[in-house]
């Protein structure tokens, strides 16, 4: 009796561990499917994103080459300005230099005329001459000579 029981609760174990290994199998079959599925859906959103992105990529390599293209068309633009008023510079720099140079000419001119007439002035006063030259230089009466200094006289 004991070995009988022995038997059918060894037959029981054994039952139990063969249906848990069918279900073990059954659901391994089925998780193995469904990550299968899953490989073939993640592989279509990944082609669908790679798609995607190089539709992207194409806009914004478009759109950056348009704002190269406008950028290199501003600087050119400032460029040509910047020649025109370095241009309209030079002349106006131009026109001040000539400006310059007449009045600078004119002030010389003034100049060299009253350099003449001061000289003439010093020669008619005898100023800045030999003693015997401005004693005989027309004149020469005009000029005021100091008085000879008086003994016990103090400055």
């Amino acid at each position: 009796m004991i070995l009988t029981q022995v038997i059918s609760m060894a037959v029981a174990v054994l039952a139990i561990v063969w249906h848990q290994q069918r279900s073990t199998e059954r659901l391994r079959r089925e998780f193995k499917a469904d990550i299968a599925e899953l490989r073939t859906e993640l592989k279509g959103d990944i082609a669908d994103l790679r798609a995607e992105l190089v539709g992207v990529r194409s806009e914004l390599k478009g759109e950056i080459a348009e704002l190269r293209a406008e950028l290199k068309g501003d600087i050119a633009d400032l460029r040509a300005e910047l020649v025109g008023v370095r241009s309209e510079l030079k002349g106006e720099i131009g026109g001040l230099r000539g400006e310059l140079k007449g009045e600078i000419g004119g002030l010389r001119g003034e100049l060299a005329e009253i350099n003449q007439r001061l000289a003439r002035i010093e020669g008619y006063l005898g100023i800045g001459m030999p003693a015997e030259a401005a004693a005989a230089a027309a004149g020469a009466g005009l000029v005021a000579t100091p008085a000879p200094p008086t003994a016990g006289a103090t400055t």
